[in-house]
């Protein structure tokens, strides 16, 4: 694993990252000689397309029916705000 200094990292970072991405060996940020960050390629996982928070939501309440927290949201949110009204969910 490669070593950087943090002011060097900073000053070289859109560089390092390319580095990172194309031949996929991470560096280690260190601040005085000693280790503060890591800098490494982006996990597989985490590339792969993820579903949208809106339409999965959507989806589970076709399969499970609907949520039926939503509805008590509102008085849930006057009590632990005080009285504030809550936002609008939709």
């Amino acid at each position: 694993m490669k070593r950087i200094g943090i002011f060097r990292a900073k000053t070289h970072l859109s560089d390092l990252c390319r580095e990172v991405k194309e031949q996929g060996s991470p560096y280690l940020i260190e601040k005085r000689g000693k280790p503060v960050a890591m800098l490494s390629p982006v996990p597989e996982a985490l590339l792969q397309e993820q579903p949208d928070i809106v339409t999965a939501l959507a989806d589970w309440e076709k399969r499970h029916g609907p949520d039926k927290s939503r509805t008590e949201f509102p008085e849930v949110w006057k009590l632990r705000t005080g009285g504030k009204a809550a936002p609008e969910l939709d």
